[in-house]
């Protein structure tokens, strides 16, 4: 027995002491090629030599790391992530980046980052992005982007970082700007245009330019002869496809329109968020992605209900108030009959909005019409580029601080956090942070926001794919020690917050810092890549769904299998069905039209201006508070009820005194009652006395009361 033992830890012991003599040569071999690449040795040869000692020597390389000189520690991350030690190399090539981000180095292992893009995560090229200066390094970065974006945002971000680039007057920029995008499969006339001039250079770049031209033209050739070829290679799909031919009742779809709802049909079996892009969509998606178009500034479209549009005009519902429209003296409700002498009657609304966009500081011309005027007028509005802003703010009664938050944006980080400081130089004591119709955005803007109010090192977000190439498990946590106060918080939602407004209010409620309040969320956790498809010659694409997210406690908020709920339970449920837009409330619509809304307007705005201020801001559903109510409504020959003809009358106010001051209302608190909820929850923590507020006082016992209705439905059999 005692043999036996001594026999097997002598094996034991020979297996440790070749171990480390294996190390220890490994070792060797390692610092060896180093050692030639700090000598002045090529960079991409010795890093080949690194990955060719194999997956064993991963340790070794990891350890020579730390006092490595830079391009040696260039050399090693690549060899890592050849070898598959993604975990470790892709962070050394992102510190690179930023440690050396004016230095060639730095575009070296930028353009790694985009070799690996795929296991890269998207929210940490961003953070590279907004913080290195050079634009060269820049370009790669944002073209690293296109291939980890997981979100429209990023790939928008993406588009236009290299967009804007591309406007510089450093010819070499814009030539690397156009090798980039055409890369991408952005390719317009002013792309090409550079890529011609650049394929006749007898350079590297020269040959790359003349390849990405053919690939183009290869593309469009494949995309036809995809379009063009006879059948759809399945029984199934052609019989189906033979059969509508000889018997449908119309003239049947060509081959490419229903080949193209066959792929549409697969992907939307997959799950909700996967979708098939033609040609034609893919054109609109990269559009709408690129930041380049410009219109006039304005929210525009048919007032009313229904499709309908004989007995509608195309209508200005309401101006930017920072835009190139209301500057040139467009205001709500003026009706566009032309656009550039063109009519607008009967037109969809899709189609005259691109006749509104265009190219930055071009012109259009809009004829309008408005209530009160003898004949219409013509304006020249010169189109901008609107970003709309993000965040809007306002101190509510008891200190209780309100910023809505409408989607996280390139700036919404910066604006949430300046909103936020000016509200406690303001002595806020809760806040209420509204994430209501949020679709989401940016991740890095999502993160940041939460980090506002989660301490130490947590962890936000988590995704995982099935597949572990294209979406291995990546963390999203937070960063910043420093938070703001503790102070009570609220968080609203309803069925139209999603994505990363998910992300964040899941986040804040598995860790107890706020209350949700409000309805179920959308549930749209998950992770979506846009893929080129190689059939169609990449001009068609699978935006597929590839990981889903996981907040903090494990939970999914993804609505997939098909009627599985998915979303978010907020803390306290509570529906909201006053908060529509007025132009889509039927009654409202009617009175605006028959001029009795202006005609109380006209009568009052100059002799009762502060009482009309007020009102806008509160009126305590009391039509007595309206100066002239008695005879205005008597006027109206009873065609509404006393509330429908205040309501209509109030908004219709807030409409002309927000055109007036230049300045949206962002919130109506006495209509909102998710809004009101969350305030008389804050107001009871605080021990605010909401006899003294206006806007607070009985608030507690209107929610009392409801609570009482709702239990007592529940027993009812």
């Amino acid at each position: 027995m005692t043999k036996h033992r001594f026999t097997v830890c002598a094996v034991a012991l020979s297996a440790v002491l070749i171990s480390f003599a294996v190390s220890a040569e490994t070792d060797d071999a390692v610092a060896l090629i180093i050692g030639r690449i700090t000598e002045g040795g090529p960079v991409w040869q010795q890093s080949t030599q690194l990955a060719e000692l194999g997956v064993g020597a991963a340790d070794s390389i990891r350890k020579a790391l730390p006092t490595a000189k830079p391009t040696a520690r260039l050399a090693c991350a690549k060899a890592l992530c050849s070898l598959g030690d993604l975990k470790n190399g892709i962070p050394e090539l992102r510190k690179l980046v930023e440690q050396h981000s004016e230095e060639p180095i730095a575009e070296f292992a930028a353009t790694l980052l985009g070799e690996y893009g795929r296991m890269t995560s998207e929210v940490a090229i961003i953070d590279l992005l907004d913080k290195v200066g050079s634009p060269k390094v820049k370009i790669i970065l944002a073209r690293s982007l296109y291939s980890a974006a997981t979100s429209d945002a990023a790939l928008e971000k993406s588009n236009s970082t290299l967009r804007k680039l591309f406007k510089t007057k450093d010819r070499d920029v814009r030539e690397a700007c156009a090798l980039a995008l055409a890369e991408i499969g952005d390719v317009d006339a002013d792309v090409q245009a550079i890529l011609t001039e650049l394929q006749t250079e007898p350079t590297l770049r020269g040959a790359l330019a003349k390849n990405l031209l053919r690939i183009e033209r290869l593309q469009t050739q494949t995309a036809k002869e995809f379009q063009n070829s006879q059948g759809l290679k399945d029984p199934l799909l052609n019989e189906i496809l033979n059969t509508a031919r000889l018997y449908h009742v119309d003239e049947p779809a060509t081959l490419e329109e229903l080949r193209d709802g066959a792929a549409a049909g697969i992907a939307g079996v997959l799950d909700p968020f996967s979708a098939y892009f033609s040609e034609d969509d893919l054109k609109k998606f990269r559009e709408r992605i690129t930041g380049e178009y410009a219109g006039i500034g304005a929210h525009v479209g048919y007032p009313g209900i229904g499709t309908d549009l004989s007995n509608r005009t195309f209508t200005i519902i309401r101006p930017i108030y920072y835009g190139p429209a209301y500057r040139a003296g467009l205001r709500s409700y003026d009706e566009i009959i032309e656009v550039d002498g063109v009519p607008t009657k009967d037109r969809d609304t899709e189609d005259i909005v691109r006749t509104l966009r265009g190219k930055v500081d071009a012109k259009v011309t809009v004829t309008i019409r408005r209530a009160g005027w003898k004949e219409n007028k013509q304006f020249t509005v010169t189109r901008e580029s609107i970003k709309l802003p993000t965040v809007h703010s306002k101190m509510l009664p008891g200190r209780i601080a309100y910023i809505k938050l409408t989607a996280f944006g390139e700036k919404s980080t910066e604006e949430f956090a300046e909103a936020l400081t000016d509200l406690e130089k303001q002595e806020a004591k809760g806040l209420i942070l509204d994430l209501r119709n949020n679709l989401g955005g940016l991740l890095t803007a999502a993160r940041d926001v939460a980090d506002m109010f989660l301490k130490d090192d947590k962890l936000i977000v988590s995704s995982r794919g099935r597949n572990p190439f294209m979406a291995p498990r990546e963390e999203l946590r937070t960063r910043d020690a420093k938070t703001h106060p503790d102070t009570p918080f609220v968080v609203l939602v309803t069925q139209r917050s999603a994505s990363a407004s998910e992300i964040v209010a899941g986040a804040l409620q598995d860790y107890k810092r706020a209350t949700l309040i409000g309805s179920r969320t959308y549930g749209k956790g998950s992770v979506q890549k846009v893929l080129p498809l190689r059939a169609a010659g990449g001009k068609a694409a699978l935006k597929l769904t590839v990981a889903k997210y996981y907040l903090p406690s494990g939970r999914s908020i993804h609505r997939n299998p098909p009627g599985e709920r998915g979303g978010i339970m907020p803390d306290i449920e509570i529906f909201l069905d006053n908060l529509i837009e007025p132009h889509k409330l039927r009654d409202f619509e009617t009175l605006r039209l028959s001029g009795e809304l202006d005609r109380y307007w006209n009568d009052h705005r100059e002799k009762d201006r502060k009482a009309l201020e007020a009102l806008a801001h509160f009126d305590d559903n009391d039509d007595k508070r309206y100066p002239g109510f008695d005879e205005w409504f008597n006027s109206i020959k009873g065609r509404y009820d006393r509330a429908t003809a205040r309501k209509s009358l109030r908004t219709w106010l807030r409409i002309k005194l927000a055109d007036e001051r230049g300045e949206m209302y962002i919130i109506d608190f006495e209509n909102d009652a998710q809004l009101q909820r969350a305030a008389m929850e804050l107001a009871r923590t605080l021990e605010v006395d909401t006899e003294k507020s206006e806007e607070y006082k009985g608030l507690m016992d209107k929610f009392k009361m409801e609570q009482a209705k709702r239990v007592a439905g529940k027993n009812v059999n």
